[in-house]
């Protein structure tokens, strides 16, 4: 094709069980080679995510473990009409492990006030 392109895109969250307490997931997305207007070549690109988390202490508790670009193909290459070739990975693979805790109580009481302008706040003009 000259001049048009595509992106392919998926993600989607899984509950393992009823509470939702253990989830994974993925995210992916393909774009496939292309020719632009400019008649520049783009090769295909790629990219694979993944996590897995679980929820400890009613909640309170959580610990994910993430991955990103694990096929670790998420390049650009390109060449046009002057003899030029690069090939750069801009989006890095890692591995994240995170835990985090929500501090005090989830019981939260919170009081209505009145404000200033209440008598203006029914009022039609």
């Amino acid at each position: 094709m000259k001049g048009y392109g595509a992106v392919f895109q998926a993600s989607n969250t899984f509950y393992l069980n009823e509470s939702k307490t253990i989830s994974c997931g993925f995210s992916f997305f393909y774009v496939p080679p292309r020719t632009s207007q400019d008649l520049t070549y783009n090769y295909k690109r790629l990219q694979l995510s993944a996590f897995a988390r679980m929820l400890f202490f009613d909640k309170t508790l959580s610990i994910a473990l993430s991955g990103n670009n694990l096929l670790n193909d998420y390049s650009f290459n390109w060449r046009s009409g002057i003899p030029v070739y690069s090939k750069a990975h801009y989006n890095p693979r890692y591995a994240r492990l995170a835990v985090s805790y929500s501090f005090g109580s989830k019981k939260v009481r919170v009081q209505q006030r009145e404000g200033s302008n209440s008598e203006e706040k029914g009022r039609v003009n």
